[in-house]
């Protein structure tokens, strides 16, 4: 007599769960919608047992407009929450900031720059990664430069990591007191214009920004390695100071919800560009070709 559906007495495999995260807005079903499926597929197939919090295994399902990607995470405990003791309100993720630098390609000797470093995020995983590169982070915020110190401080003093070659400055990104040809690359976070600055502050701001770091950045051989959302400031300026840097490949990330690029830049050979001005009221212009 057929008593209903075969019921397994002992589920085999690793415990698992689903994590979901989707980008785009073309999606007619939800996150939690499509964990659930996922989870319902790989159950069925492999027989292996659902545990939302004793799990053996974490599988990723991150859901593109066009691709979906599946990975399994290799530790518990998340990777971006590590180092930092002190947040901010725009700290970036330690997996987010080891990619930018690494994109900066660091070798034993340079000097990298992150003159916006809010809580040392950057500076702090660069210098974690990519022994023999000094790395230097200011900001113009006091609250900012002390989160960065006790962040530091805190890698130093209780984790033991005493090898770091990095340190932490106030300044202003417009004029930062360094001299001129002496940073092998910049890796930055720039505002985005929602939770600091506004977009109409980010048109002059990654102007000045972009004029001051091709002076302190070495010609030919310097890069720089930019993240920001906004993209038409960003787009706008690079064009203006196309002469002191050449634009490389972009790339388009999911950033909490938020569409953000990651521009790679390149200084040009020349020096300083005399067409290029600020002025002191802070309005940016290009002086006319006499």
């Amino acid at each position: 007599m057929n008593s209903g559906p075969k019921i397994l007495e002992e589920s085999k495999g690793p415990k698992f769960r689903i994590s979901c995260n989707r980008a785009g807005t073309t999606h007619t079903f939800g996150s939690p919608e499509a964990a659930r499926q996922f989870g319902a597929g790989v159950n069925d197939l492999l027989g292996w047992p659902v545990a939302l919090k004793n799990y053996d295994m974490e599988i990723l399902l991150y859901i593109d407009t066009n691709f979906v990607y599946v990975s399994v995470s290799l530790t518990q405990e998340p990777l971006f929450k590590r180092n930092l003791t002190r947040f901010g309100p725009t700290n970036l993720k330690a997996t987010l900031c080891y990619n930018l630098v690494r994109l900066a390609e660091p070798v034993c000797g340079d000097m990298l720059v992150d003159p916006m470093c809010g809580g040392a995020t950057i500076p702090m995983e660069g210098s974690l990664t990519h022994r023999g590169v000094l790395h230097i982070g200011g900001d113009n915020f006091g609250q900012a430069v002390k989160r960065s110190r006790d962040n530091i401080d805190h890698l130093i003093n209780n984790k033991g990591k005493t090898h770091l070659l990095t340190d932490i400055a106030r300044w202003d990104v417009t004029r930062l007191p360094l001299r001129s040809q002496v940073v092998d690359a910049v890796v930055t976070d720039l505002p985005f214009g929602k939770r600091l600055g506004t977009k109409v502050d980010n048109r002059v701001l990654y102007y000045r920004a972009l004029v001051e770091l091709a002076r302190v950045t070495r010609v030919n051989t310097g890069r720089a390695v930019i993240l920001t959302h906004d993209k038409n400031s960003m787009i706008r300026n690079i064009k203006k100071v196309h002469t002191l840097w050449k634009t490389g490949v972009s790339r388009t990330i999911n950033l909490g919800g938020l569409s953000a690029v990651v521009y790679t830049l390149y200084r040009t050979s020349l020096l300083s560009d005399p067409t290029l001005t600020i002025h002191s009221n802070n309005a940016v212009k290009r002086k006319k070709q006499e």
